[in-house]
């Protein structure tokens, strides 16, 4: 999308260090960066919703989400390793 007439785009890395040294090589700005949970989701109708709903019962607010080419949730919030915690049963 477009901010302030500029093109702004988030990428999913494994490895942040790497990314960012080639990303500011490349010419590219970085603006911001965080820390996200990616998780399995069942795939069928209301998958995601169950994983979500888990979230909303642990009081856990999402502020990013989307769904990966390979069909992984991507969520990310304030507090990453509550989010973490909860989707690993804990």
């Amino acid at each position: 999308f477009v901010c302030d007439g500029r093109g702004v785009f988030h990428i999913l890395v494994a490895d942040a260090e790497a990314a960012r040294r080639v990303l500011i090589d490349s010419g590219f700005e970085i603006l911001d960066e965080r820390r996200v949970v990616v998780a399995p989701v069942a795939n069928r109708p209301g998958g995601a919703a169950d994983v979500l709903r888990g979230l909303a019962h642990a009081g856990l607010n999402i502020d990013l989400f989307y769904l990966t080419a390979d069909a992984l949730l991507v969520l990310g919030g304030e507090d990453v390793a509550g989010i973490r915690r909860v989707l690993a049963g804990g």
